[in-house]
């Protein structure tokens, strides 16, 4: 075996003290029957192993837009190329220090250091054992990794999403990002794998048009904003099975403002359907609904609908074939 096969196979410990936090029961004395509960701090000698390039591949590159220090210390904002390695079972990328978005430079053993002593700080009164706290420091170790001096951080898989803002119509808007996890609220519709560029872009683009946001529609077509894949293997993510449907309200709210003409027709839909949710909340609840100011702000919403109806009758350039007053009629 040559140097260079030698250097490969040993495995390097970089080192550094951890102070784990955990809760125990003890006695005061022998007198004592009920037991107290103190919290312990310990010190143990952290390990994070070092590898070589050599055992990792290229598996994407993200362009994204990220804030950044410039050559002259300025904030910049722009287009930052990222490369994620791969070990062919995580994806790794460079570890680097924060001032919230702002990147300001690669991490060191140092930072490292104290970011896993602060979560340990802030964790250690859910640990009541050694044995947990040190399960836990474990955990967190197993997601770094030196990689030829530099320490890289285990990242989930990077996916796209398609986010919509405002009432449509130019208010607000549409676009695609770059996630690294669901988001509860919008729809499994809207996630994509790094595989379905194009698939995205055509779902982005027919949102777009569909709320009338056409101001973003040459944005999306000429965005640099992608994950270029270069180990379609690592690419496993599937939302449509691992996903929903998101928030039905939301989804119900997106119709709405997909459906009308212009934005005060989408937001005198919107708060229709809130006070009709509320409404229906409340009686639940046993509130009265039936004094004269309710009933008058109901049918303010009522006649504003009704006119926003016969307006769009009578528009001949209308260019949407959807009845307004079936989508917020009324009935209280």
């Amino acid at each position: 075996m040559d140097g260079l096969s030698f250097l490969r196979t040993v495995k390097i410990e970089m080192k550094f003290d951890a102070v784990i936090v955990y809760e125990e029961e003890y006695l005061p004395s022998k007198r004592h029957r009920i037991p107290r509960q103190r919290q312990v701090e310990e010190v143990v000698q952290a390990e994070l192993k070092e590898k070589k390039r050599d055992d990792f591949s290229l598996a994407l590159k993200i362009h994204d837009y990220q804030s950044y220090l410039g050559e002259d210390g300025e904030s910049q904002f722009g287009i930052v190329e990222t490369e994620y390695l791969t070990d062919k079972e995580n994806l790794y990328i460079e570890m680097k220090e924060r001032a919230g978005a702002l990147i300001l430079e690669k991490s060191s053993i140092d930072d490292l250091s104290r970011s896993i002593n602060s979560e340990l700080a802030y964790m250690g009164k859910q640990f009541h054992t050694q044995e947990k706290a040190m399960k836990f420091l474990e955990e967190k170790l197993n997601r770094y990794v030196m990689i030829d001096g530099v320490i890289y951080e285990q990242i989930s898989e990077p996916r796209y999403v398609v986010i919509t803002f405002g009432l449509g119509h130019n208010h607000g808007g549409t676009n695609y990002f770059i996630e690294h996890f669901y988001n509860s609220n919008i729809s499994k519709c809207n996630y994509f794998n790094a595989l379905e560029f194009e698939s995205m872009k055509e779902r982005a683009l027919a949102i777009a048009k569909g709320r009338g946001d056409t101001d973003d529609i040459p944005r999306i077509q000429e965005s640099k904003v992608k994950i270029e894949v270069h180990d379609p293997s690592m690419i496993k993510c599937n939302p449509q099975q691992e996903h929903s449907f998101g928030d039905s309200f939301l989804n119900d709210i997106e119709e709405i403002i997909q459906g009308s003409p212009d934005i005060v027709t989408a937001g005198l839909g919107i708060m229709s359907k809130t006070m009709e949710i509320t409404k229906g909340e409340n009686l639940k609840q046993g509130v009265d609904y039936s004094n004269e100011r309710d009933q008058e702000t109901f049918g303010v919403f009522e006649e504003s609908i009704e006119l926003l109806n016969e307006e769009k009758q009578n528009n001949e350039e209308a260019s949407l074939d959807i009845e307004i007053e079936d989508d917020y009629e009324m009935d209280w």
